[in-house]
């Protein structure tokens, strides 16, 4: 009698739907991953300039371009804006997940503090402390 070796075709169509199960598990878990550090990078971005933001305040001067705390315009991760009290972010090159995100930091001169704020971006994504 002949010894049967190797595998069955239904045991390797389990293989590979198993396979296939995790496979798709994995892509997704890789997408949110792909989308928190995308945030956490723009966040970084624009949290370099906080320092230069406030020592112009603190001389009294108006912030009025992105060139006066430091920072370039248009980077890998944000198309980067100022105005006299914040700095935003406008992600740029994002996974479908954060089309249209933007992270804005709000300088809060009575309370001496920044707060983080974000658009179009869910909460398992976001910067931990930004709301």
């Amino acid at each position: 009698m002949k010894i049967q070796a190797g595998l069955t075709l239904i045991e390797l169509l389990v293989v590979i739907a198993i396979i296939g199960i995790i496979a798709s598990i994995a892509t997704n878990q890789y997408q949110q991953y792909l989308s928190q550090s995308k945030a956490m990078a723009a966040y970084t971005e624009i949290a370099a300039g906080k320092t230069n933001f406030i020592g112009h305040i603190n001389n009294g001067e108006t912030v009025s371009s992105v060139a006066d705390i430091g920072l370039q315009s248009l980077t890998n991760h944000c198309a980067i804006t100022v105005t006299a009290a914040s700095i935003r972010c406008e992600l740029q090159n994002t996974p479908s997940s954060l089309v249209n995100s933007t992270i804005v930091l709000n300088y809060d001169l009575i309370q001496d503090q920044w707060l983080c704020a974000t658009t179009n971006m869910s909460a398992d994504i976001r910067p931990k402390f930004c709301s």
